[in-house]
C-alpha cells in the first residue's frame, strides 16, 4: 500500500486512538450505542412507544459512527488515491447486504425471506417499495433500485450542492465520469429488457410458465455477462487505465475548481477592480483563482503573482510545490483499515434496530461522500456514490440472481416495469449533469429534486407483481404446478409453523406432516412433556402414522398458555426461527355437561382456551404477519360448533365463534397476503376419545386431516380464505351459507307477530336462494323501498298474543331492546325490562305503565342473570321468554384492538346470554315450557373488517342457541337466534345517520314476537336475518365433497388434485343440520378403499344399472387443444363476427377477445369421441344434440394449449332411446387454472330398455326449464346467417360431413347441409353479449335445424341475473334453441352493453 505521493511518517498507537477519539464532538454521541443496543433487547416487542425510543437512540448513535466512516475513507485516501478509497468505501459499505442476501437465499424460500428485515429500501422509499408486494425477490430487488437511486440522485446532488456551496464550480475527470456513466446505463438497460421482454411476449400467445422459463434464461444470461462486465471495469480502474483515476494525473481536458470571487473593497464608492484599471495596475480575475481538484492551496494568490507567472512556469510552480509538500497522516494504516471495518459492522448492527426506518449502511457512505465533497474530493465523492451504485448494479445483483441460479431458485432480472423507468431515466438525468465535468450546488439541487418526485410517486404508487408473481415464479416450485395432477411435491422450507395444543392428535400430525416437508416448527402445548417428545420425533426421525420424518428436523417445544401467553408462544418462534408464516391454531378442551349442570367455570374455561386463546396468538403474530405481507392462519371450529350438539353448549359456542373470527380476519387480511381458513375436522385425538368410541376412531385418523391443512397453508395451494371445511375420514367438503329470499312485509301497524305468521312458510322457502358471501350482498334498500309499497300485512287468526305470559328483555332500555319491551306489553305479556342504565330502564317501564301495560326494571348487567330472573319472579311470580338482546361494540381494526376491547364485547354478548339463559333454564325445565332469542348479527355470520371481536361474540350465540336448542326440544324449550339490522344507539356509531332512521327497531320486533310464541310450535335451533320488514332464514349448505381412500396415505398434492370437486355446489350438495346428519357421508366413505375405488367414477350413482355402472368407471384418455389468434378470429367469425367489429376479428385491438361461446370448441373432440358402443342397439346415426351447458370459470386465453377430460355423468333410460349426459373439464395444461366447463347431453334413439335411472337429477342452471315470462322481449336481434356460414363453422373442430356435403345431409333427411347446432347456440351467445354484456354460463336445448342463409331470431328476458332467450328461423317461423339461458357476469349493467 505504498502512497502516490509523500507522505509523513504514521502515528503512534495512541495518537491514532486519540484522533479518533478527538476527531469531532459527535464523538460524544457514541454513547447511545450500548444505549440502543440494551434498548432494542429490553424493549423489543412492546409498543409504538417503546418502538419510538429504540429508533431515536438508534438514529442517534448512527451520527458519529457516520463520521467516523468518513474520517476513515479520507485518511485511506490519503494514501491509495481518492478512487481507490471510493471503491473501498462503497464495497465495505454493500458488504454486509451482499452476505445477508446470500444467508437469505440458503436459509429461505424466496417467499418467506419477506420477513427478514435486513432488505431495507432507502429512505423515503421504505414505504412504497416495501408496500408494493410480498415477495422476496421483489422486495430483495426493490432494495437495490432503491440504493441506486438514493446514491446517484440523493448523494450525487447532495455532494453537488454542499461542494457547490463553498465553490462556484468543481471540476472532475470527464472521462472517468462518463465511462461509469456507460457501465451504470448497461446495468440499467440489462434491467429494462427483461421487464419489455415479458410486456412484448405476454401477449396471450404463450403460458405463463414458458415465459417465465425464457425470461429466467434471459437473466441467467445477463448476469453471467454483466459480472464479466464488472470484472472487466476492475482491471481496467486498477491495472491498465490507473492513470485516468490517479489523484496525480489528472484528465488535462477536466475541468477545475473555480472559487467563488471575493468581494472588492470600495474606494472613493467605486470598486477596487475599477481603481486598478484606473491607475494601470491591471485586471484582477473576477472569478477566482483556478487550479487542479485535488490541491487544497490558498484560494487567492497575490495578483501580482498572477500576472507574472506564464502558464507553463506557474504549472512547473505548482508540481514543484507539490513535490515538496508532505501529507500528514492522523492514523496508521492499520488503525485506519480497521477503524473502517469496525464502524461499518456497528452501523450496520445499529441499523437494524432502526426498525425498517433508515437503511444506515447508506446513511453512513452518504455522510462520507458529501463529507469529503466540501473538502474538494469531488473524485472521492463520485467514487462513493456512482462507485457503489455500479458495484449494485454490476456485481450484487448479477452476483444473488446467478448464486439463485445454482441453488436452484427463480430469481430473474425482471423488475416492476415503474421502477425500471424511473431507474433509466435517472440515469439518464446524472448523465446530462455530469458530461461537461463540472458541478455546481443547482446541479444538486435538481438531482435532488427528482430524487423527491420519486419517493412521492413511489409512496402512492400500489407495486405489481409482475417480477414473480405474473410468471409463477414462487418460492417452493418453478414452474408453479397446477392445482389438478401435481407433479411436485409442496416444500415448507423456510417456512416457520407455529400449532397449539401439538402434543397430541391432530397438533401433533401436523407438526409431524410440517417438518417433513422441511418447515421449522414450533410445538406449543400446555404439557412441556408432550411437546418435547413432539419436538424430538422431529429432530430425531419418525414415522408419524403415513408420514415419515426425517432426522435433522427443526422444532422447538413451548408450554406457554395460549389464554394469556399468545405473544410469548409467538415470540418463542420468532427467537428460535427468525420469524413466523403460519399459524395453526389448534389447542382446546371439553367440558361437556348439560346446560342444568354447567357451571360458570366450565363455560368460562372452553371459551378461554378456544376463543381467547386464537385470539391471543392470532394477535401477536398478526403484525408479523401484516409487515411481511404473508400469513396463513388456520383456526379449528367443529360440527358441533357448526350445527350444535347436546350437551355441549359451551364448546358449540366457542368452535363457531371461530368461524366467524376467521372471516372477518380474511377480509382483515386479504390486502396483506394474510389468509384465515376455518376448518370443522373429526380427528382420534385425547380429547375426543372422551366422547367417541375406540372402534369409530380408528377410522378417524388424523393424518387424514393434516394434508388438507397444509395445502390450503402453502403460498401455492388454493384461495380458501373466509372459507370453512369439514374434513375427516377422507371425506373433505366445503360449507357455505345459503339463504332464503324470504319475504318482505309492510312495516307499518299492520306489521305484527300475526303478519309474521302468515307469512312464515315465505321466509323458510328455499325455492330459488341466494348464497351471501358477506354483508354486503344485500339489497337493504331495495328491500326498504319495496316494503314500503306493500298493502298493509294480512293477520293470521287467531290473533297471535302473550296474556299471562312473561317475558325478561335484556338491553331493553332503548333501541331494539325498547321496541320488543313495548310490543310484548301491547300483546298482553308481563315485562322485565333490563338494562345497566337504570334511566333508561325506567323511562321504559314508565311507557309501559303508562299505557296500561305491566312491567318492572331490573337494573344490572346481562351477567347478572339470577338477579334479573329473581326480579321476574318477585314481580310476576314466573318467566316463559327470554329475549336475550343486550350488546356492546368496541370496533377496531384486529391491528389495533387492545385486550380489554377483546374481552368486554365477548363477557356482555356471550357470556351475558349465557348466564341469563342458565338463569331461566331450570325454570323452563320445570315447566316444560319456554322460549327463547338470543341475537347475532350479519357480522357474526359474514364477518366484518373491525369487528373481530363482535363477529366473534355473535357467532358463538348462534352455535350456543343451535346446541340449546338440541337441550330444550325434549322439554317444550325452542331457541331460536335473529341476526337484525336496526337503527339503534349502538349501529348509530358506525351507521350514516339516514339508514339509522329507516331501518326502525319496531321493524325487526314482529318476528322476534312470533318466535317467541305458542303459535311457533317447531322451529328451533334456526336463524334469521331481518331489516327493515324483510326476513329470510339463514342455512348450511355443504358440498358433495370427496372422498379419499382412507387406506391410503393421503398427501396435500392429492387434496389439491381434487380441490375443484370438494368445493363444487352442485347437485350432490346437501342441508346437515345436525352433526348426526353431517357424520352420515363421512361414515359413507369408510368403505372407501383403494381397492374399491381404484376405478369409481365421481358421478357413480346407486341408482344406475350395471352396464351404465360399468361404462362410468371406464377411464378416457385427455385431449389436447393448441390455438392462437387465428383459431379465435376463425369461431368469432364462423358465428357471424364482421370485419366491423374488430373487437372480435383483429388480434391487434385493444379489446381483442373471443365469443365467450368459444368455451364449446377445445372439449369438442373429446367429449363427443367418448364410446357409447356399450348402449344396447346403439346406431350413431340416431344420435341427437340434445342440450348444451357451458361454464366458463376464469377469463378466456387468447391463446396457449388446454387439456380436456371428459365423465359420463348421467344416463336415462327412456324406454326407446337413451339420454346420455357427458361433462367435461377443460383446464390450462401448465397451470391447471380450470377454464370452462361443458355439459352436454345426446339422445340415441333405439338405445333404450337397459334399465336404471327414468329421471335425472336438478343440476341448478344446466337443468333449468327457463320458460320465458309472458311479456314482451326486452331485447330482440336479428341476424341473417351466411350462405358459407356451415362451411365455415367446421373448420372450429367438427369435421362432419353432414354441414358441407348435400348428399350427406339428404342421408340425414335435411335438404341440404344444416348449420352445425353449436353454431347457432354461438351466434345466440352473441346477441346476448351484446344486449346484456359477458355471461359466466349458457344453456340451449336444440329443438330444430337451421339451414345456412336463413334469419336467426333471438328473443331475450332479463330476469335478475339470467337473461332467458329463444331463437327461431324467420322464414319457416321455427324454434330451434329453446330453454336457453345465460347468467350474467354483471346483471347490474346497462341494456345494450357497449363492447
Amino acid at each position: 500500500m505504498t502512497p502516490e505521493r509523500k507522505v509523513g511518517r504514521p502515528p503512534t498507537f495512541w495518537r491514532s486512538v486519540r484522533s479518533i477519539l478527538f476527531h469531532s464532538w459527535f464523538n460524544v454521541l457514541l454513547v447511545c450505542i450500548p444505549v440502543s443496543w440494551a434498548l432494542h433487547f429490553a424493549l423489543a416487542g412492546g409498543g409504538s412507544t417503546d418502538e419510538t425510543i429504540i429508533f431515536v437512540f438508534s438514529f442517534i448513535a448512527i451520527i458519529p459512527l457516520a463520521k467516523l466512516l468518513a474520517f476513515a475513507t479520507d485518511e485511506l485516501s490519503l494514501r491509495v488515491g481518492q478512487t481507490l478509497a471510493g471503491l473501498l468505501n462503497a464495497t465495505l459499505g454493500n458488504a454486509v447486504e451482499l452476505i445477508v442476501s446470500i444467508i437469505a437465499l440458503v436459509k429461505c424460500d424466496l417467499q418467506v425471506v419477506q420477513s427478514s428485515r435486513t432488505f431495507k429500501p432507502d429512505i423515503i422509499f421504505s414505504h412504497s417499495l416495501m408496500n408494493s408486494t410480498a415477495d422476496f425477490t421483489d422486495r430483495s430487488m426493490f432494495v437495490v433500485v432503491g440504493s441506486i437511486l438514493s446514491n446517484i440522485l440523493l448523494v450525487l446532488g447532495m455532494c453537488f450542492f454542499a461542494g457547490g456551496l463553498k465553490f462556484s464550480e468543481q471540476g472532475f475527470g470527464i472521462s472517468p465520469v462518463q465511462l461509469n456513466a456507460s457501465l451504470l446505463t448497461i446495468s440499467v438497460i440489462a434491467v429494462l429488457l427483461p421487464a419489455a421482454f415479458h410486456f412484448l411476449v405476454n401477449t396471450g400467445q404463450t403460458t405463463d410458465a414458458t415465459e417465465a422459463g425464457w425470461i429466467l434464461n434471459v437473466s441467467h444470461g445477463t448476469a453471467i455477462i454483466l459480472l464479466f462486465v464488472y470484472c472487466s471495469y476492475l482491471i481496467f480502474q486498477l491495472f491498465s487505465h490507473k492513470q485516468l483515476y490517479d489523484d496525480d494525473s489528472p484528465d488535462p481536458s477536466a475541468p477545475r475548481t473555480v472559487n467563488y470571487a471575493p468581494k472588492a473593497p470600495k474606494v472613493n464608492g467605486e470598486k477596487a477592480s475599477l481603481k486598478r484599471r484606473i491607475f494601470g495596475l491591471g485586471e484582477a480575475p473576477i472569478d477566482g483563482v483556478v487550479r487542479s481538484p485535488s490541491a487544497e492551496h490558498q484560494a487567492f494568490p497575490d495578483p501580482e503573482s498572477h500576472q507574472t507567472t506564464s502558464p507553463e512556469n506557474s504549472e512547473s510552480h505548482h508540481e514543484e510545490e507539490e513535490e515538496d509538500e508532505v501529507e500528514e497522516p492522523e492514523m496508521s494504516v492499520l488503525m485506519t483499515i480497521g477503524l473502517l471495518v469496525v464502524v461499518t459492522v456497528l452501523v450496520a448492527v445499529t441499523a437494524e434496530f432502526l426498525v425498517d426506518s433508515i437503511n444506515g449502511l447508506v446513511e453512513g457512505e452518504h455522510v462520507t461522500a458529501v463529507t469529503v465533497s466540501v473538502k474538494d474530493k469531488l473524485t472521492l465523492s463520485l467514487g462513493v456514490a456512482v462507485g457503489s451504485s455500479i458495484q449494485i448494479a454490476l456485481f450484487v445483483i448479477p452476483f444473488i440472481v446467478t448464486l439463485a441460479w445454482i441453488m436452484g431458485k427463480p430469481l430473474t432480472l425482471l423488475f416492476d416495469p415503474l421502477e425500471s423507468l424511473a431507474l433509466f431515466f435517472s440515469v439518464m438525468v446524472v448523465n446530462y449533469t455530469t458530461q461537461d465535468g463540472k458541478s455546481n450546488w443547482l446541479e444538486g439541487v435538481l438531482l435532488m429534486a427528482l430524487y423527491i418526485i420519486l419517493a412521492l410517486m413511489f409512496w402512492y404508487y400500489p407495486g405489481t407483481n409482475v417480477s414473480q408473481d405474473a410468471l409463477g415464479l414462487t418460492s417452493s416450485s418453478f414452474p408453479v404446478f397446477a392445482h389438478a395432477g401435481m407433479s411436485q411435491q409442496l416444500s415448507f422450507k423456510g417456512h416457520t409453523v407455529v400449532i397449539t395444543g401439538a402434543g397430541g392428535g391432530l397438533g401433533k400430525a401436523y407438526s409431524l406432516f410440517y417438518a417433513s416437508r422441511g418447515a421449522n416448527v414450533l410445538v406449543s402445548d400446555v404439557s412441556q412433556a408432550a411437546a418435547q417428545r413432539v419436538v424430538d420425533e422431529i429432530t430425531k426421525g419418525a414415522f408419524g402414522g403415513s408420514v415419515q420424518v426425517p432426522a435433522g428436523g427443526k422444532a422447538v417445544a413451548n408450554a406457554n398458555n395460549v389464554v394469556n401467553d399468545g405473544a410469548a408462544i409467538i415470540k418463542a418462534a420468532v427467537d428460535a426461527f427468525g420469524g413466523v408464516t403460519i399459524l395453526i391454531n389448534n389447542a382446546g378442551i371439553l367440558r361437556d355437561k348439560n346446560l342444568r349442570n354447567m357451571t360458570d367455570q366450565e363455560f368460562d374455561s372452553v371459551q378461554a382456551v378456544h376463543l381467547r386463546g386464537a385470539y391471543s396468538v392470532t394477535h401477536a403474530a398478526w403484525p408479523i404477519f401484516r409487515k411481511q405481507k404473508f400469513g396463513r392462519i388456520i383456526n379449528t371450529a367443529s360440527a358441533a360448533g357448526l350445527y350444535g350438539n347436546f350437551g355441549q353448549t359451551n364448546y358449540s359456542a366457542a368452535k363457531m365463534g371461530l368461524v366467524a373470527f376467521t372471516k372477518t380476519l380474511a377480509r382483515e387480511g386479504a390486502k396483506y397476503n394474510i389468509k384465515a381458513t376455518a376448518i370443522a375436522p373429526i380427528a382420534a385425538s385425547a380429547m375426543t376419545e372422551t366422547v367417541m368410541p375406540p372402534e369409530l376412531l380408528k377410522q378417524f385418523k388424523p393424518e387424514m386431516v393434516a394434508p388438507f391443512v397444509l395445502a390450503i397453508t402453502h403460498p401455492d395451494g388454493p384461495d380458501a380464505s373466509g372459507k370453512v371445511f369439514e374434513v375427516g375420514a377422507g371425506y373433505h367438503a366445503e360449507i357455505r351459507w345459503e339463504r332464503s329470499k324470504g319475504a318482505v312485509m309492510k312495516p307499518d301497524a299492520s306489521f305484527t307477530p300475526s303478519a309474521v305468521k302468515h307469512n312464515w312458510s315465505r321466509i323458510t322457502d328455499f325455492t330459488n336462494p341466494d348464497y351471501p358471501q358477506r354483508m354486503e350482498d344485500l339489497d337493504s334498500q331495495g328491500i326498504l323501498k319495496t316494503a314500503l309499497q306493500l298493502p298493509p300485512n294480512t293477520q293470521a287468526t287467531p290473533e297471535v298474543r302473550f296474556d299471562n305470559k312473561t317475558v325478561i328483555i335484556t338491553g331493553a332500555g332503548q333501541g331494539l331492546g325498547r321496541a320488543y319491551a313495548l310490543m310484548f306489553s301491547r300483546l298482553g305479556a308481563n315485562v322485565v325490562v333490563n338494562d345497566v342504565s337504570e334511566k333508561g330502564a325506567n323511562a321504559v317501564v314508565d311507557e309501559i305503565t303508562q299505557a296500561g301495560g305491566k312491567a318492572a326494571a331490573a337494573v344490572t348487567t346481562a351477567e347478572d342473570g339470577d338477579g334479573i330472573v329473581k326480579v321476574a319472579l318477585e314481580k310476576f311470580g314466573g318467566v316463559h321468554i327470554l329475549i336475550a338482546n343486550a350488546g356492546i361494540l368496541r370496533d377496531k381494526s384486529f391491528t389495533q384492538m387492545s385486550d380489554a376491547e377483546w374481552d368486554a364485547v365477548l363477557a356482555v354478548h356471550l357470556r351475558g346470554t349465557f348466564k341469563c339463559v342458565r338463569a331461566v333454564w331450570p325454570i323452563f325445565l320445570k315447566q316444560k315450557y319456554g322460549r327463547i332469542v338470543t341475537t347475532a348479527s350479519q357480522v357474526g355470520i359474514y364477518g366484518n373488517f373491525g369487528q373481530a371481536n363482535y363477529s366473534t361474540a355473535k357467532a358463538a350465540i348462534l352455535g350456543f342457541t343451535r346446541a340449546l336448542s338440541f337441550e330444550g326440544k325434549k322439554y317444550n324449550i325452542l331457541a331460536n337466534t335473529i341476526a337484525p339490522s336496526a337503527g339503534t344507539a349502538m349501529t348509530s356509531t358506525i351507521w350514516p345517520q339516514e339508514m339509522v332512521d329507516a331501518f326502525k327497531p319496531e321493524y325487526i320486533a314482529p318476528i322476534v314476537g312470533y318466535l317467541v310464541s305458542e303459535d311457533n310450535e317447531e322451529t328451533s335451533g334456526k336463524v334469521f336475518e331481518i331489516m327493515g320488514g324483510w326476513a329470510a332464514q339463514t342455512r348450511w349448505q355443504r358440498a358433495g365433497g370427496y372422498g379419499f381412500a382412507i387406506d391410503r396415505a393421503l398427501t396435500p398434492e392429492d387434496v389439491i388434485s381434487k380441490w375443484d370437486i370438494i368445493t363444487k355446489f352442485d347437485d350432490r350438495a346437501t342441508y346437515p343440520t345436525t352433526m348426526g346428519e353431517a357424520f352420515e357421508q363421512m361414515a359413507e366413505n369408510f368403505s372407501n378403499t383403494s381397492s374399491s375405488s381404484s376405478s369409481s367414477s365421481p358421478y357413480a350413482d346407486p341408482e344406475d344399472s350395471a352396464v351404465v355402472a360399468k361404462a362410468k368407471e371406464i377411464s378416457h384418455p385427455p385431449g389436447t387443444y393448441s390455438y392462437g389468434d387465428k383459431e379465435v378470429i376463425l369461431y368469432n367469425l364462423s358465428v357471424g363476427a364482421t370485419e366491423q367489429e374488430l373487437q372480435w376479428t383483429f388480434e391487434n385491438s385493444e379489446d381483442f377477445a373471443s365469443i365467450p361461446t368459444f368455451g364449446v370448441i377445445p372439449q369438442f373432440e373429446t367429449s363427443f369421441t367418448l364410446p357409447l358402443d356399450w348402449l344396447p342397439n346403439y346406431n350413431p346415426a340416431k344420435l341427437l344434440h340434445g342440450e348444451q351447458f357451458l361454464e366458463i370459470k376464469a377469463p378466456i386465453p387468447l391463446s396457449g394449449e388446454l387439456v380436456s377430460e371428459s365423465h359420463i355423468m348421467e344416463v336415462l333410460d327412456k324406454g326407446k332411446a337413451a339420454a346420455v349426459t357427458t361433462i367435461t373439464q377443460t383446464k390450462d395444461k401448465v397451470s391447471g387454472k380450470l377454464i370452462f366447463e361443458n355439459t352436454s347431453t345426446v339422445f340415441i334413439r333405439g338405445a333404450g330398455g337397459f334399465g336404471g335411472k327414468r329421471t335425472g337429477k336438478d343440476r341448478g342452471p344446466a337443468t333449468a326449464a327457463n320458460t320465458p315470462p309472458k311479456r314482451q322481449p326486452d331485447a330482440v336481434i336479428e341476424e341473417k346467417t351466411q350462405s358459407t356460414q356451415a362451411a365455415l363453422y367446421r373448420l372450429n373442430a367438427d369435421r362432419n360431413p353432414l354441414h358441407i356435403l348435400p348428399e350427406f345431409a339428404a342421408i340425414g333427411g335435411f335438404d341440404k347441409p344444416i348449420l352445425h347446432g353449436l353454431c347457432t347456440m354461438g351466434i345466440a351467445g352473441k346477441h346476448v353479449l351484446k344486449s346484456f354484456g359477458s355471461f359466466k354460463d349458457i344453456k340451449v336445448r336444440f329443438a330444430g335445424v337451421v339451414y345456412p342463409g336463413e334469419t336467426l331470431v333471438t328473443e331475450m328476458w332479463k330476469e335478475g341475473d339470467k337473461v332467458l332467450f329463444s331463437s327461431k328461423v324467420k322464414e319457416r317461423n321455427a324454434t330451434v334453441l329453446a330453454a336457453a339461458a345465460a347468467t350474467l357476469s354483471n346483471p347490474s349493467g346497462p341494456l345494450k352493453a357497449k363492447l
